[in-house]
């Protein structure tokens, strides 16, 4: 028996796409021997060039850390979207059970506000990862639907929570340091009122 594979490179061209949209691009097998019968579907989601050139491979364009404590992991991601979305963060490592992930949906660009909270302390939850999932349908030139199509993400490594006692006694340190900056400011305007009182007897005294 004889095993034969065919593979063909072919180059195809798009032409009159708005700068900087997302897309659905599909390639469809047809089956030749019956008539408008489509045999497979392979579809993903690309976005053209900004004016400036650059390319995109996600909508998110911005992740940020605003807090890690002992118990609690709070992020802020930025999503420049046009279109109806679901977005799922999820802190995944694999030694561990993954936390409740945070969904959120949305239809225009905005900044949210992503947090895990009751996590275990000095605990490492490895990656914030982030799927993508356009919530508009479409359908292909064979009229199969266009769906269940995402992107996935990851960000950071090695996410940690904090030890719940260092945490505690960066805290304590924290209050110490602005009570200590505190009166060390009062003595300062203490100082000052004392000279400048001084100054006045000495100057009423002559």
């Amino acid at each position: 028996m004889i095993s034969v594979t065919f593979i063909f490179v072919t180059k195809v061209s798009i032409s009159d796409l708005r700068e900087r949209q997302w897309y659905y691009i599909c390639i469809e097998w047809e089956n030749f021997n019956r008539h408008n019968e489509s045999t497979g579907t392979d579809c993903r989601i690309l976005r053209t060039l900004d004016r400036f050139g650059k390319s995109a491979e996600t909508s998110v364009t911005n992740v940020e850390i605003v807090d890690i404590s002992s118990t609690t992991m709070q992020f802020r991601v930025r999503s420049i979207v046009e279109f109806p979305i679901r977005l799922t963060a999820t802190l995944q490592n694999a030694a561990i059970a993954h936390p409740a992930s945070q969904t959120f949906i949305f239809r225009e660009s905005t900044d949210l506000d992503v947090f895990f909270p009751f996590l275990k302390q000095d605990t490492d939850y490895g990656k914030l990862c982030i799927i993508e999932e356009p919530l508009v349908t479409g359908y292909t030139t064979m009229g199969r639907l266009i769906g269940d199509i995402s992107i996935e993400k990851c960000y950071f490594g090695k996410l940690r929570t904090k030890d719940y006692e260092l945490s505690t006694f960066d805290v304590e340190a924290s209050a110490y340091k602005r009570t200590a900056s505190f009166r060390k400011f009062n003595y300062s305007v203490f100082a000052l009122l004392f000279c400048l009182l001084v100054s006045r007897t000495s100057f009423i005294t002559r």
